[in-house]
């Protein structure tokens, strides 16, 4: 709660809560090109730096400076579907880019698609382990929970259809720790970091 930031298009306000100081940042349009879209941002206050995560790619941005530094992350490990789109007689058929949800300690990149979920090195964009999952699909709703836990609603697959609910994953031990279904009509995720 020191500390919020939001960001529309190019632009990221770091918002220091006690004083209510912003820092605004402008991406260069190179580097807002190079993530795709953005998909979550991480404060290390620290060192001063920002990790934002993107499409297949962190951004990381020193705040005093306004340096950055693009890592690609090499998700070629990660099981996907292909998603088919037809343009008149033909056919393309290729694998959506994913979208890097960083730890609130900016320690660890997360990705996920329907068939897996990844860690990554954000500072050299190594794999550090993937875990092989099976669902109908991920939502795009997450949270972070104490240590290095991360809840992420899904669709899957049950014995009366389809479900929701919301599955666990322990970062720091490499494994999934809850499937909490929750039924067919959920909208969101609370949760207490405690």
């Amino acid at each position: 709660g020191a500390w919020e930031a939001q960001f529309s298009g190019r632009k990221i306000d770091i918002l220091q809560v006690s004083t209510g100081r912003i820092l605004t940042i402008e991406l260069a349009e190179e580097d807002f090109n190079s993530l795709g879209e953005i998909s979550s941002i991480a404060l290390n206050t620290a060192f001063g730096t920002a990790a934002i995560g993107g499409q297949d790619a962190i951004l990381h941005v020193q705040l005093r400076s306004k340096r950055t530094r693009l890592v690609k992350l090499d998700v070629s490990q990660i099981p996907r579907y292909s998603s088919s789109h037809r343009f008149g007689a033909r056919t393309c058929s290729m694998a959506p880019r994913l979208r890097v949800v960083m730890t609130p300690d900016t320690e660890q990149a997360v990705v996920w698609s329907r068939r897996a979920v990844a860690s990554y090195d954000p500072v050299t964009g190594a794999n550090e382990f993937v875990l092989p999952v099976d669902v109908r699909h991920f939502g795009g709703r997450y949270g972070f929970l104490s240590g290095e836990r991360i809840a992420i609603n899904y669709q899957g697959y049950g014995r009366g259809g389809r479900t929701e609910g919301i599955r666990i994953f322990d970062l720091a031990e490499r494994r999934e720790t809850a499937n909490l279904v929750h039924g067919v009509s959920q909208v969101g995720i609370a949760i207490n970091p405690r």
